[in-house]
C-alpha cells in the first residue's frame, strides 16, 4: 500500500504486540496488527518497506528475530545464529 511519495512503513512494538502502518494520499492508509514476543519499552520505528521485504525474503524460518537499540538506531533482523548471518536496516523518519 505504500506509493513513491510514501515510501515508508511505520512500526509501533510493544509487549502486547507489532502495529505496522503505512498511509499515501493516492492508495489511503492501512494497519496491520501481529503477535510478537517481545520484553522492553514501547518503541516506534520507520523503514522502507522495500528494504524490510528484500531482507525477510531471504530467510527460511517461519521465525525471525529483530534487535534494535531504539527507534534511532539500524535494526538486525535475524533467523537462528546471529553470526551465521544477519540482515541490517536502517530506520527512517515516518509521520
Amino acid at each position: 500500500l505504500t506509493s513513491i511519495e510514501s515510501q515508508s512503513i511505520a512500526l509501533d512494538i510493544a509487549s502486547s504486540g507489532i502495529s505496522l502502518r503505512t498511509k499515501s494520499s493516492g492508495t489511503g492508509s492501512a494497519d496491520v496488527k501481529a503477535s510478537v514476543t517481545y520484553k522492553g519499552d514501547s518503541v516506534k520505528m520507520g523503514f522502507d518497506p522495500k528494504y524490510l521485504i528484500e531482507g525477510l525474503a531471504a530467510m527460511q524460518a517461519d521465525d525471525v528475530t529483530c534487535e534494535f537499540k531504539d527507534g534511532n538506531t539500524g535494526a538486525i533482523f535475524h533467523e537462528s545464529e546471529k553470526e551465521t548471518s544477519f540482515y541490517l536496516v536502517m530506520p527512517m523518519e515516518v509521520d
